[in-house]
């Protein structure tokens, strides 16, 4: 039940956000985060796979979707080095392979 909860979500916020657009058009959606830090994401499909490309302000950096693991209602982008993960409520959380990590929000994230 958590899986079909969990795909109906993630299926419900794709299709909010997954247009194609153009590599050098602007960020999609610009999320509040900790230490009031912000990150920028554009929903894109490149050669028929869902793409986040994330910037928090060192460059762009591409992350294709991944098959969905475990029970947990959530969606992942991942390159191997850098993941952004969304959970419900639209909360975004950001790794960069160990060198930094932040929790985003629409409305800022609070621990």
């Amino acid at each position: 039940m958590k899986l079909a909860i969990a795909g109906l979500i993630g299926l419900a916020f794709l299709a909010q956000t997954a247009v194609a657009a153009p590599p050098d058009a602007e960020p999609h959606a610009v999320f509040k985060c900790d230490n009031g830090r912000e990150l920028a994401v554009q929903f894109v499909t490149r050669d028929a796979v869902f793409v986040a490309v994330v910037n928090t302000g060192s460059g762009d950096h591409a992350l294709p979707i991944q098959a969905p693991e475990g029970s947990d209602p959530q969606v992942v982008w991942s390159d191997g080095v850098r993941t952004l993960v969304w959970t419900s409520g639209v909360h975004l959380m950001w790794m960069d392979g160990g060198s930094g990590h932040l929790m985003c929000g629409r409305g800022g994230h609070h621990h």
